[in-house]
């Protein structure tokens, strides 16, 4: 696999502190920041190569194949996410080793530096991303979304209840996340330094 480039922060929580300087407490309604270090790497498949990427993944990554719109926890902070019927992007905190060549023939695209990863997670995270989306976000934890927000696409990924991360790409994350922010004033936001994935 190519050399992966260390991305900047696209969002610097000291440009946001005057909005919320105060760590995250319990009166926080809406925390949000940016996720650091995770490695993306999409791979495509037809419904007959379905069962061969099943084996490969759970053979070779112990991770197993989604269902549709859904994300599956591997070992080491790795997730593979479903995004669409046909293509799953595995998000792991480790610089991808080389694979088996089983996995050469599901067409893998390396997307570390295409995506930036926002977490946003609060009791109004939710009202936050309805004003951005159509999303159903009252599903439960585990699913995987394709929306579009501010005319830009992005994955949601719901973690948990109040908790989700959005990959939103590179050239637009700046603005959105500016516009997120803005949007949650109307709560009690805290922007934090960025997380390591």
């Amino acid at each position: 696999m190519a050399n992966i480039p260390v991305k900047q922060p696209v969002m610097t929580s000291g440009a946001y502190l005057p909005v919320d300087s105060r760590p995250a407490s319990r009166t926080t309604e809406v925390t949000i920041c940016e996720v650091t270090g995770a490695f993306i790497t999409q791979y495509a498949f037809f419904a007959d190569q379905q069962t061969s990427l099943k084996r490969a993944l759970s053979t070779h990554l112990k991770l197993a194949l989604p269902a549709p719109s859904r994300y599956e926890t591997g070992i080491s902070k790795q997730i593979a996410m479903r995004i669409e019927p046909s293509k799953i992007w595995i998000v792991s905190a480790k610089k991808p080793a080389s694979k088996p060549a089983i996995f050469d023939k599901f067409y893998p695209l390396e997307m570390t530096g295409s995506r930036v990863i926002l977490k946003i997670k609060g009791s109004k995270a939710v009202e936050v991303l309805r004003r951005l989306t159509a999303a159903n976000l009252e599903c439960g934890p585990g699913a995987v979304m394709a929306t579009g927000m501010h005319h830009i696409p992005v994955h949601l990924l719901k973690q948990a209840e109040g908790e989700f991360l959005l990959f939103i790409p590179r050239s637009y994350a700046e603005s959105l996340a500016h516009l997120i922010v803005q949007i949650a004033r109307q709560f009690r936001l805290a922007v934090t330094p960025a997380e390591h994935y």
